[in-house]
């Protein structure tokens, strides 16, 4: 089964930079083999004296988390002299971690690999160069990253749909 190519879409137009290596998509080279997704929420600790534990309190949720690894290889089956600086390929998604210019933050971004779609904010990524030319430029990286959940609150508002008993009264 083949699957489709894994891009990230830059939402945020205006935080497109040619000059730091940015474009409207940016399609990884190798698929991820795996992801992983984290959501977590925030409770509160109330302690009562005298009791043995205390009692929880929700607070409010967090921002889902997806984490994954993308691996590039720049060797063109082989290290001569025609292999790439990986970083060339690299540089666009670790830019995705850094202050834009002209938004003064971070650009908001889509993963979408297959059915999976993830708006998001880059929240961090590391790169692990293994394999390098004779002259000690890097031909292989895998980057860990980290997108964190961006939703709007409209988003939120509509997805919450809260349901709560009507505790209207009447009198006579």
């Amino acid at each position: 089964m083949a699957y489709s190519e894994a891009t990230i879409e830059i939402l945020d137009k205006d935080a497109i930079d040619d000059s730091r290596g940015l474009t409207e998509f940016i399609k990884v080279q190798f698929n991820p083999t795996e992801y992983s997704i984290e959501k977590s929420a925030q409770i509160a600790e109330i302690a009562i004296p005298g009791i043995d534990s205390p009692i929880l309190q929700f607070i409010r949720g967090q921002n889902e988390k997806l984490s994954l690894e993308l691996f590039f290889d720049t060797t063109r089956g082989g290290m001569g002299d025609g292999a790439q600086d990986v970083r060339d390929k690299t540089r666009s998604i670790y830019q995705l971690v850094k202050i834009q210019p002209k938004t003064h933050a971070p650009p908001r971004i889509q993963l979408t690999w297959g059915s999976l779609k993830f708006k998001a904010i880059v929240e961090s990524v590391q790169q692990k160069f293994t394999l390098f030319s004779p002259n000690g430029t890097p031909l292989r990286a895998t980057l860990t990253v980290t997108f964190r959940e961006y939703k709007t609150l409209e988003d939120q508002l509509k997805e919450l749909n809260l349901q709560s008993s009507d505790h209207t009264k009447e009198r006579v």
